[in-house]
Formats: structure tokens, C-alpha cells, sequence
């Protein structure tokens, strides 16, 4: 069974050894999933602290998550396809495999989503540690 995240995360916190400094998890608003876990974990991360170098390696990632939202429209238009051509053949035709197969490229494209945003606050971040402006 699936633990909730508010749970889930302060089941962490009091498992953490007590030489880390333990940050106070505020859950709310966050829903299951990976891409708010990415959220979850970049809210935590004060990107001004980081080195120049893993700002540039965050700022970095907008071009693998634009291949893989290219990707992503690649295999929805040939299911698209597949649906369109299928003559009861047995693809897609319960309500269960229509939602299954759209919730997936929902979390997919909220994933990349958030990626995005991030590898663009750290480019930002980048921009005004190196005295650019944003």
C-alpha cells in the first residue's frame, strides 16, 4: 500500500541520523507522483548555494527533457495512429486503458515540466552569480 507523502516524508525526517541538519517538511499543496517529487526536492535546494558548476549541469538539462518531450509527441501520434486504424482488434477498448495510457503521458509531461523550470531557475541563478543579470 502507498504511504502519503506527508507521511512518507516525515517517516524520513525522524529516520535521519541526528548529524544532519533536518530541514521542517511542509508537504502541503504536493501531490503524489515523480514530478512532485522533483518539486518536493528542488524546493528544499537553495540554488544559490550551489557551485557554478552544478548550476550549469541543472541549467543544462533543457535539452535532454526537449528530446524527450519530442520523444514523448513521436509515440503519442503513432498511438494515435493505432487507434485511429483499429478495427476491434482489441487496442484501447476499455475506459481502464484509455485513462491508464493518458495519465502516463500526463505524469510524463509534468515531469519534463519541472525539469524545465528548474534547469531554468538554475540558468538564472547562474546568470546573477556570474554578475550577467537574468
Amino acid at each position: 500500500m502507498y504511504m502519503s507523502i506527508d507521511k512518507a516524508a516525515n517517516k524520513a525526517a525522524t529516520n535521519r541520523l541526528k548529524s544532519h541538519p533536518v530541514k521542517e517538511v511542509k508537504t502541503v499543496g504536493y501531490k503524489a507522483g515523480v514530478s512532485s517529487l522533483v518539486r518536493f526536492l528542488s524546493d528544499k535546494v537553495d540554488l544559490r548555494a550551489l557551485e557554478t558548476h552544478e548550476l550549469e549541469w541543472l541549467s543544462e538539462l533543457s535539452g535532454p527533457v526537449s528530446q524527450d518531450m519530442s520523444q514523448l509527441a513521436d509515440m503519442v501520434e503513432g498511438i494515435g495512429c493505432l487507434v485511429m486504424n483499429d478495427d476491434d482488434s482489441g487496442h484501447f477498448q476499455t475506459q481502464g486503458d484509455i485513462g491508464r495510457l493518458l495519465f502516463t503521458i500526463s505524469n510524463s509531461i509534468s515531469i519534463c515540466a519541472e525539469t524545465l523550470e528548474i534547469s531554468g531557475e538554475a540558468y538564472s541563478t547562474l546568470q546573477l552569480k556570474q554578475g550577467k543579470g537574468a
